[in-house]
């Protein structure tokens, strides 16, 4: 059986201003494709002696079946460029204060880059009930002096048990 699974944005869901929240509940009603554009906007390097540009994004994953998914888990698949795209569990009602900064009681090392489902980690709380979500918080860092690089690229692989 396959996983019923959707992707839906926080309700404060910024992918054009550097500027204004991020974060939040779930926004039920919008759903998101399943593509990094979606979660996140294209980035750009920037030149020599710059810092990395910085970019982060919460989403909730929910169980848009009725079957409970027992021990779900995330990976990163089809990474283009590794360190680029890392990910961190999220709570309900989390937010940042704006998109290139981390949210608060978060730092780079609450994030991690599970490349691969032999890498996939845990997420939630053991199992999803319907209707159930999970919020995951998306950070990109995209290095300096890349001139050319238009940005991360990456799937989002769930997997679990039903």
């Amino acid at each position: 059986m396959a996983l019923e699974i959707g992707f839906y944005p926080a309700e404060f869901h910024n992918t054009d201003s550097t500027t204004g929240a991020v974060g939040g509940a779930i926004n039920s009603s919008a759903v998101l494709p399943a593509t990094l554009n979606s979660f996140l906007p294209e980035g750009i390097s920037d030149y020599i002696g710059q810092s990395d540009r910085l970019r982060l994004q919460k989403i909730f994953i929910k169980n848009t079946g009725t079957t409970t998914i027992n021990n779900p888990k995330i990976f990163l698949n089809n990474v283009k460029h590794v360190g680029q795209i890392k990910i961190a569990t999220g709570t309900l009602t989390d937010s940042g204060t704006n998109a290139t900064g981390y949210p608060a009681s978060y730092s780079a090392g609450n994030f991690s880059e599970p490349i691969g489902i032999i890498n996939a980690t845990s997420i939630g709380t053991g199992s999803m009930t319907g209707n159930e979500s999970i919020s995951l918080w998306i950070r990109q860092a995209i290095g300096d002096n890349l001139p050319t690089e238009t940005g991360a690229s990456t799937t989002i692989g769930i997997i679990g048990e039903v």
